[in-house]
């Protein structure tokens, strides 16, 4: 949303109301908003976010590890610093994703799967060692590393396109939580639809079909 110049609480109230009852206006349940206090304040003007803008990807590696928690997913590393592997298990069948934040917290990188070879069918309680070593490449500082199981497969190109990095802005941020299928307004649950993060989850049995477990390990990259 793109606001110019100097508005008001009250004429932002106003705006918010028509909003609604135009959106609602068969529902005489609607809600109504009521503001207290100084009408005539000054709302301070915004502006769109640049689909390039920087952004923390550690931060959305974080969101998105804020799953559901009938998947338990556990990830081990096999180091906490240098080269490292990683062992998964997930006591749901599922489909296994590894997404990490570096140390630069300049891009996201996806490390597994990386070829379309790359087998990353999950069986429910069968232990699945990664069959691939990761080497630190600095800065000194810490990795956040995002281990996904979903219910069915995800197609990152939208966000990665043929490359497995790509750079932690707005657009990539936003992007990869809605390949999830992740709904903005139900906290830690999926909506019904992967290619939408708005629409309402409520039907169990899809929610569940679209559902994901997820946990985020942390590796310390040191300075030889």
């Amino acid at each position: 949303m793109r606001i110019v110049g100097s508005i008001s609480f009250g004429e932002l109230t106003a705006c918010a109301q028509g909003k609604i009852n135009q959106r609602f206006r068969h529902d005489e349940t609607r809600q109504h908003v009521v503001l207290t206090g100084n009408d005539g304040l000054q709302v301070v003007a915004a502006a769109d976010t640049p689909s390039q803008s920087s952004t923390n990807p550690a931060a959305t590696l974080r969101d998105m590890a804020q799953a559901d928690a009938r998947w338990d997913v556990r990830a081990v590393p096999s180091a906490k610093t240098l080269a490292i592997g990683i062992a998964v298990t997930c006591n749901r069948n599922g489909y296994l994703y590894v997404l990490c934040a570096g140390s630069d917290q300049r891009e996201f990188l996806k490390l597994y799967p990386s070829a379309p070879a790359d087998q990353n069918i999950l069986r429910a309680n069968e232990p699945y060692r990664i069959p691939k070593l990761w080497h630190s490449d600095g800065p000194p500082g810490t990795d956040y590393v995002l281990t996904l199981v979903t219910a069915q497969p995800r197609d990152l190109s939208a966000t990665f396109g043929q490359q497995l990095t790509a750079p932690a802005t707005y657009k990539t941020s936003s992007g990869l939580p809605d390949v999830l299928g992740v709904c903005r307004n139900l906290s830690a649950q999926s909506s019904q639809n992967p290619e939408s993060r708005n629409l309402p989850a409520t039907d169990p049995g899809l929610a569940r079909s679209s559902g994901y477990g997820a946990t985020l390990l942390t590796i310390q990259e040191r300075a030889e």
